[in-house]
């Protein structure tokens, strides 16, 4: 359009250049030879300009560093946009990440209207013109490691220190307040418990604290397996379980979709896990448990409780004349952690698979674990496992509880059923197609319901490399 601007003959009629239906466009005369070549120079002039104008503009208009926590910002904001996303930002990925931006969609709304009225409390940008810039462009977040110094021709949209003053860490015992998410009213709630934790994370941003969940998954010690046998065979005696199955694996998975940091105690048990990193991290500790009293020169600040008050959060110190139980011990270095699902510690370690009591009704219809034992072989066979697995429930012999141990054999019979888990749940649990039984209240049942849909999503879950948490609660939505 440009080059037969310049050949054209006569005044230039903006409105003649582009014509709205083909029948409109006038009868041309044959261009000038003189103005084609003055036209055509001019394009070659103009050519290499555009390039460096491009190549020069780009760098400082698309290339941005955003810390990772307004990247959350921006990649919900990215939703009420119609962006395109390749990745997703997480706390293990470092502090710093590449933000490439692309021309915006087709009726996207700006990006910085987005963000002013979607959260305007977790971000703050460091200039308004910033902001416009960012506005006129679709982000694309491309996970790359932080390099030593950013380039000279990026621009700083925001940091930590323009968002916020510096944050304090507050490192959780989740499991410690399970009652917080669960209440004995409306028992085993997915949808409250994941209400819960979004009030808990916006509570403690509110506030001015950095949190990190940290979850027991470690092989405990002969007293606590003592300890815990004797409450797993009282829920069998007495037919009731407070938590549902699976909790300690969904409540980390719950705050991972809320970009909390979470740790499971891979390598020593909890309590000196988060003391040994809230030591060395300069962090408080939020936990009910007095054992936490015991560390030589621990010199953490600890709290015993929490409130949520107009949207903050307000924490009860430790009573300062409770003692621990156990003797005093030293604090030790950072032991290893992870951050992913936590079933099979034991398994890889000591080649063991231990279990406790899934439904209220193992009296009635015996342990669940033991009905899907054909799906975890099955499962043995696609991780890998070519040994016994030694296999541990609670079972009811008729009169009392008893610990069933067996040695169990990797077996791909009943393998492809890990991609089917509702044909699993058909398979192994025929009497959740049958009415309920009339001695069973309505809860009773739903609790057995969940807990025997729990254990074979558990499995089927590790196999497909599913979030436990996000299937439950899908599956339980539409019950």
């Amino acid at each position: 359009i440009f080059f037969r601007l310049l050949c054209r003959q006569g005044p230039m009629d903006r409105r003649a250049a582009v014509p709205r239906y083909y029948s409109e466009v006038p009868a041309q005369a044959a261009p000038d030879p003189q103005r084609t070549a003055r036209a055509g120079l001019c394009l070659l002039l103009l050519v290499p300009v555009i390039l460096l104008f491009t190549s020069t503009m780009g760098h400082h208009h698309r290339t941005l560093w955003v810390d990772a926590a307004p990247a959350l910002v921006l990649r919900r904001a990215m939703a009420h946009t119609h962006m395109a996303q390749t990745a997703v930002l997480t706390p293990s990925q470092g502090p710093m990440a590449l933000v490439r931006t692309h021309p915006r969609p087709r009726a996207a709304q700006p990006l910085s209207h987005a963000i002013s009225h979607s959260i305007p409390t977790l971000m703050a940008f460091r200039s308004t013109a910033a902001l416009m810039m960012v506005g006129s462009a679709a982000v694309v977040l491309a996970l790359l490691h932080r390099p030593r110094q950013a380039p000279r021709h990026c621009v700083a949209v925001c940091s930590s220190s323009a968002m916020r003053p510096s944050r304090k860490l507050l490192y959780i015992d989740v499991l410690n307040y399970s009652d917080f998410f669960y209440s004995f009213s409306s028992p085993w709630d997915l949808p409250r418990a994941f209400r819960q934790a979004k009030r808990l994370v916006a509570a403690a941003d509110r506030s001015g604290f950095a949190v990190k969940i940290f979850i027991d998954a470690a092989a405990p010690s002969e007293s606590a397996a003592q300890k815990w046998r004797k409450r797993r065979a009282k829920e069998v005696r007495t037919m009731q379980r407070a938590m549902p199955y699976g909790h300690s694996v969904m409540m980390g998975e719950m705050f991972k979709e809320l970009h909390v940091e979470v740790h499971y105690s891979a390598e020593r048990d909890l309590d000196d896990t988060l003391a040994s990193f809230a030591e060395a991290d300069g962090a408080s500790v939020l936990s009910a448990d007095n054992d936490f009293l015991r560390y030589e020169g621990a010199s953490f600040p600890i709290f015993s409780d929490f409130r949520i008050v107009k949207g903050r959060l307000k924490l009860n110190a430790k009573d300062g004349a409770a003692r621990p139980k156990g003797p005093m011990r030293p604090l030790e270095p950072k032991p290893r952690t992870q951050d992913y699902d936590p079933s099979f510690i034991r398994v890889y370690a000591e080649k063991r698979y231990v279990r406790g009591v899934a439904s209220p009704l193992v009296r009635l219809f015996r342990n669940p674990h033991l009905h899907v034992r054909p799906l975890r072989q099955g499962l043995y066979v696609q991780l890998g496992f070519t040994e016994l697995i030694a296999e541990t429930f609670p079972t009811w012999n008729g009169k009392e509880v008893v610990w069933d141990t067996e040695l169990v054999a990797p077996d791909a019979k009943l393998q492809h059923l890990l991609r089917d888990p509702e044909a699993a749940i058909r398979t192994f649990f025929p009497e959740l197609s049958r009415p309920r039984p009339r001695d069973i209240s309505a809860g009773t049942w739903f609790k057995h319901r969940f807990a025997v849909t729990a254990v074979v999503h558990e499995l089927c879950c590790v196999a497909n490399g599913a979030s436990l948490f996000r299937t439950m609660l899908d599956t339980v939505t539409k019950w």
